[in-house]
């Protein structure tokens, strides 16, 4: 689809859906640059490495700064409040 400004280029709800897509992807399985790499060669556009770069590092970013690491150290103090035998007997 072609922009109301000659010669240039709209982005299109697909390619949005793309980067959404790969953002996700990349922060799961944790290898943001190697599929930079991949989708760009996939797609044979290169202006998709832009966005493809900038969507991963920025969520990154984003995920350190909103994740409580200290729930995780809490959860790991409070199992160890309880002694293994006593769980068991809890549990019969």
């Amino acid at each position: 689809r072609q922009c109301r400004i000659p010669n240039e280029h709209c982005a299109t709800a697909g390619q949005y859906a793309l980067v959404g897509t790969y953002s996700f992807l990349g922060r799961l399985i944790r290898i943001t640059l190697s599929l930079v790499v991949l989708l760009s060669e996939l797609y044979h556009r290169l202006f998709y490495i832009v966005p493809l770069m900038v969507t991963p590092f920025t969520l990154k970013w984003v995920e350190d700064a909103f994740q409580n690491r200290e729930t995780y150290r809490f959860t790991l103090k409070a199992g160890e409040a309880i002694p293994p035998n006593r769980l068991r007997e809890n549990l019969h």
